[in-house]
């Protein structure tokens, strides 16, 4: 019979072959931890500024194929990023599900020579449920797809021009951890404000083998405020202030696990 801690070391044995990749040794700032513009996206919302698909319209063959270009190098995960470890704040594709809509926001630049060139939605199966393309040099990395189900099993894709394809489930929290509700206590981020920013904590242990990967903070219309990457050789706990802009009224942390996927904690008024 297998144990919890069978099925774990499995789990992290796939997400380590799926995140194996060959790419060319680039390096561009702007989408790894902390940059001249911690958003990654200019300041632009994390939910709006592109087409709505329904379904997945204007799918074709060589849509297919390329989707299936882009995923022959492999998929990357925060277990599993290949050579791309200190990118993974800004490549990790955020997925939220409200009614029948799901909304993918990658925090990362869009310009001329290095963007998102596209997202997309998978079920359980590998069925692709939307897609949605941009052009270099404009708008944001965000696409809203109107699924029949929102509540069914799904993974977000995220595809940088540079940096592969990075993949995730969607955001749990205490009120939908999904596979991890004995999770919930150690993962939850928690923001407090005060003179210098607002801290985002989460209970979590830093060690080389499970440790928090970034955090993220949002304001009310769901703009990212700044997100950092956290390194378990320099960081002892999972912790970060952020500054925010004059004029912010409520924030919401966020909080990424290398094994337990990307949280959501309680909005904090500031």
């Amino acid at each position: 019979m297998k144990t919890r801690l069978d099925v774990a070391m499995n789990r992290r044995r796939a997400l380590k072959t799926l995140g194996t990749i060959s790419l060319a040794a680039i390096y561009l700032p702007g989408c790894g931890g902390d940059d001249d513009d911690p958003t990654g996206m200019g300041g632009q919302s994390a939910i709006g500024g592109t087409p709505t698909t329904g379904g997945v319209p204007g799918m074709d063959s060589d849509t297919e194929q390329l989707i299936a270009n882009w995923e022959s190098g492999g998929l990357l995960t925060p277990n599993a990023p290949g050579m791309w470890a200190e990118k993974v704040a800004g490549h990790f594709p955020i997925a939220t599900v409200s009614e029948n809509t799901i909304s993918v926001v990658t925090p990362h630049p869009m310009d001329a020579e290095h963007w998102i060139e596209a997202i997309y939605i998978k079920d359980a199966e590998g069925n692709l449920l939307g897609f949605q393309a941009f052009e270099a040099g404009t708008g944001t990395a965000a696409a809203t797809f109107e699924v029949e189900d929102a509540t069914i099993e799904f993974t977000a894709h995220s595809v940088c021009n540079l940096h592969g394809v990075w993949v995730s489930p969607p955001v749990r929290s205490a009120a939908a951890p999904g596979p991890w509700p004995e999770k919930i206590m150690g993962h939850t981020p928690v923001a407090e404000a005060d003179e210098n920013g607002v801290t985002v904590t989460v209970p979590h242990p830093m060690t080389a083998d499970h440790f928090i990967v970034a955090v993220y903070l949002t304001d009310a219309n769901g703009n990212m405020v700044g997100k950092t990457q956290l390194d378990p050789a320099v960081h002892t706990e999972a912790t970060h202030t952020f500054e925010v802009p004059e004029g912010t009224t409520t924030v919401t942390p966020w909080a990424l696990c290398d094994d337990h996927d990307l949280w959501i904690g309680e909005t904090l008024s500031v």
